[in-house]
């Protein structure tokens, strides 16, 4: 005889195998009452399954039904939970076919009335059906004119994992199976509730030179540096390709931004002079790492940066990092947590070199050497003049980076500047040895049209040495970074390896 199993989870209709070579179906449905979710029904991975999530009575019905009606005889019929257990003791009361058409409500019954006239059979518990065990055993007793084609089972469950039902059906006399166990699934929690994630800015936030001193102090007219938010499997598909809808608990509610009930995100560079900003939450600076809380999580936030003082201290160029987690109801087991991920670097307008290796006019006097960097405009395609900043690094006397210091003007269309360590000194002292950075900026806010990609070899930035011996020694500096301001305030970036 031939068997199906009708698994109810709060749910729709699925098809699933029965046995070796038997089609059986998967019913959702809640005391007798189909509704959405499907079956197996679909808990979010980041439950709390150490504590357990909890059904009741009747709320998953585990249907068992025949394809012939069993006729007279006594049978056991026996349910084997894998990743659940009884959460509430079931009744040893016997249950008895009823006459009219069943509501199944109760822990246990049978899918069809009893005819007229004919006895009605019963279902007694016989093994199992205590708090923590995974098993429940019934006698199904049927009278010599009865018949039985289908019973159900709806224990309260604690769900701890994946369940999956085992359900067998033995004459008692013969000790016989009326047919090879099946096993159905019931709840798979294999499906992502949430993700979490911080993406980079793409339009540049720059440091801008500015028209007048103070220099180097404000920042271009966009000042976000990224985003962080989450997402929640409220569709199939939000988060993967595949994913089904994640719910919350076993009655068919699915997870939802309500359920993200707090947010710790943290940025890291430099902020000196230079509050970080956020489109939620509330912002607290230590340094040069700065703290978005937020205790109703916006699904994205926009961070940005915004300058103290325009006239306090020149800003640095620097990379930014955010890190953090949101917090979920106290259903789900520990925060949702993302990855350090680097937002926008921020960096100087225009072109910028780093020279290694030059000597102020001090130490080349002490030396007998003397250093020079020329900085050269060539090609058809150049209109406007450029600035020159000087910075310090890694000085052998004096103060590391000092604040940018206008050291010269490249004129417009071909032309040279030339740098020298007298120039140097003037500007800073003696540093004695150091590394120069270099930043080029346009002098008509227009930006430099002879810096377009394309254009690769219109700037040559090259460092000389004379010896005591007179022998010379030169190197081409490799262009760091090319920001492009447009006219309309947008900018532009192009990076290559050197000019």
């Amino acid at each position: 005889m031939n068997k199906n199993i009708l698994l109810a989870a709060a749910a729709l209709s699925v098809l699933a195998t029965a046995g070796a070579a038997n089609a059986a179906s998967i019913t959702a449905r809640a005391g007798g009452v189909s509704v959405t979710p499907s079956a197996p029904y679909t808990l979010a991975r980041e439950l709390n399954y150490s504590a357990g999530i909890t059904s009741t009575a009747g709320q998953f019905d585990t249907v068992v039904t025949t394809n012939a009606a069993l006729s007279a005889g006594t049978y056991t019929v026996t349910l084997t939970y894998s990743g659940a257990t009884i959460n509430d003791a079931v009744s040893t009361t016997a249950i008895t076919q009823p006459t009219t058409a069943p509501t199944n409500t109760a822990v246990a019954g049978f899918e069809t009335a009893a005819a007229a006239a004919i006895e009605a059979a019963t279902l007694t518990l016989s093994n199992g059906g205590s708090v923590g065990s995974n098993t429940i055993s019934y006698t199904l007793q049927i009278p010599a004119n009865g018949q039985v084609s289908g019973v159900y089972f709806a224990p309260a469950l604690r769900v701890t994992g994946a369940v999956s039902v085992t359900a067998s059906i033995t004459n008692q006399v013969t000790g016989q199976p009326v047919d090879p166990s099946v096993i159905q699934p019931l709840i798979t929690t294999t499906a992502q509730g949430f993700a979490a994630a911080a993406t980079a800015d793409t339009v540049n936030t720059d440091i801008i030179a500015g028209t007048a001193a103070p220099r180097f102090r404000t920042l271009s007219t966009d000042t976000t540096i990224g985003t962080v938010g989450f997402l929640v499997a409220i569709a199939p598909g939000i988060i993967s390709g595949t994913s089904p809808i994640a719910y919350r608990d076993l009655n068919g509610t699915a997870v939802s931004a309500a359920d993200v009930t707090g947010a710790n995100i943290v940025v890291s560079g430099s902020l000196t002079n230079l509050n970080l900003t956020a489109s939620t939450g509330t912002v607290t600076k230590s340094g040069n790492t700065a703290t978005i809380a937020q205790t109703t999580p916006a699904a994205s936030t926009t961070i940005g940066l915004a300058v103290i003082d325009a006239n306090g201290a020149q800003l640095s160029p620097s990379s930014y990092t955010v890190s953090g987690s949101y917090t979920l109801a106290s259903v789900f087991s520990g925060a949702l947590p993302f990855s350090t991920t680097a937002l926008e670097t921020v960096d100087t307008e225009g072109l910028t070199y780093v020279v290694p290796w030059v000597s102020s006019r001090t130490q080349g006097a002490a030396t007998g050497s003397r250093t020079v960097i020329r900085m050269s405009r060539v090609g058809t395609n150049v209109t406007s003049g450029g600035n020159v900043y000087a910075q310090i690094l890694n000085p052998l006397r004096g103060t590391a980076n000092t604040n940018y210091a206008l050291v010269g003007t490249l004129p417009a269309g071909s032309g040279e500047l030339v740098l020298s360590s007298d120039t140097l000194e003037n500007a800073f002292g003696d540093f004695g040895r150091a590394d120069i950075r270099l930043a080029v900026t346009p002098t008509n806010g227009a930006g430099y049209t002879g810096f377009t990609p394309g254009i690769t070899n219109n700037l040559i930035v090259k460092r000389v040495i004379a010896q005591p011996n007179g022998g010379v020694s030169e190197m081409e500096v490799v262009r760091r970074s090319c920001w492009l301001r447009q006219p309309d305030g947008r900018l532009l970036s192009h990076y290559q390896s050197s000019d």
